[in-house]
């Protein structure tokens, strides 16, 4: 394996354990978000219930929207987690395994590109929460 190949995978490993870290722990506050706002959406949900007041109801429809966007952002980063989790652990293996030596190139030319992919991805759900974030801001 050329030392270009092996430092590459070795780069690529961290970049990806390191993600997976940030995805985790973005993971863990967006479903403390969800939970916080899922006791409020139930709380709203019993004041309609018992006072079927208009305040009370675009409460509980405004809580419920946040709460289907929070669960999509979960979802779109659980399936980041995975795929980044992923190719850290292809990336370590063939960086430490010396039988798959040989095909080592291979991989990294496989999974440099895939980063680059996770990496647009990443950037296009960034631009896509900030215009959501820009929307949700305007009328405070």
């Amino acid at each position: 394996m050329s030392a270009e190949i092996s430092i590459g995978l070795s780069n690529l490993w961290s970049f990806h354990l390191c993600m997976s870290g940030v995805l985790i722990t973005l993971i863990t506050v967006l479903y403390s978000f969800l939970l916080s706002k899922k006791d409020q959406w139930v709380f709203y949900v019993d004041e309609v219930k018992t006072n079927n007041s208009p305040e009370a109801i675009r409460k509980s429809r405004l809580a419920k929207k946040y709460i289907i966007r929070l669960k999509i952002a979960i979802q779109w980063c659980f399936a980041l987690l995975c795929v980044s989790a992923f190719l850290a652990l292809v990336s370590i293996v063939f960086y430490r395994v010396p039988i798959l030596a040989p095909s080592a190139k291979i991989a990294y030319y496989i999974i440099l590109p895939t980063t680059l992919l996770w990496f647009v991805l990443v950037i296009v759900l960034f631009a896509i929460l900030i215009k959501q974030y820009r929307t949700d801001t305007e009328s405070i």
